[in-house]
């Protein structure tokens, strides 16, 4: 948790929080909290970032991206983009062999997915 709160090593940018549908709404909420405790955060939908969005983002930033499949095509596309322009991501997502946790920089291990299925 400490990258996120201290950005990183040497990181002064903002915290960019992606996410679409459901995984959208965590993504919002995440970033409306941080914000609320003095850490410089946003959300920018997945979609958005094809239109324009990738402007906002820098090599000083850090992403985190939200997909409970890890498999959605605009995170991962998201990824990609950050992949190639040297900004951090870490991943989350339910599936650790997914896309998106093999292309992240970082991804918290295990899966939700058996968890999530028998509530």
């Amino acid at each position: 948790m400490s990258i996120i709160v201290t950005g990183g090593a040497g990181m002064i940018g903002s915290n960019i929080i992606e996410g679409l549908n459901k995984s959208g709404h965590i993504a919002e909420k995440c970033a409306a909290t941080f914000s609320s405790l003095g850490i410089p955060s946003f959300y920018v939908h997945a979609n958005e970032a094809f239109h324009g969005d990738f402007g906002m983002m820098s090599g000083n930033d850090l992403i985190i991206a939200f997909s409970f499949s890890g498999k959605t095509p605009e995170i991962v596309n998201v990824v990609k983009y950050c992949s190639k322009n040297n900004i951090t991501v870490i991943g989350i997502s339910g599936d650790s062999q997914s896309p998106l946790a093999n292309i992240s920089n970082v991804h918290p291990g295990g899966s939700l997915g058996n968890q999530l299925e028998n509530e």
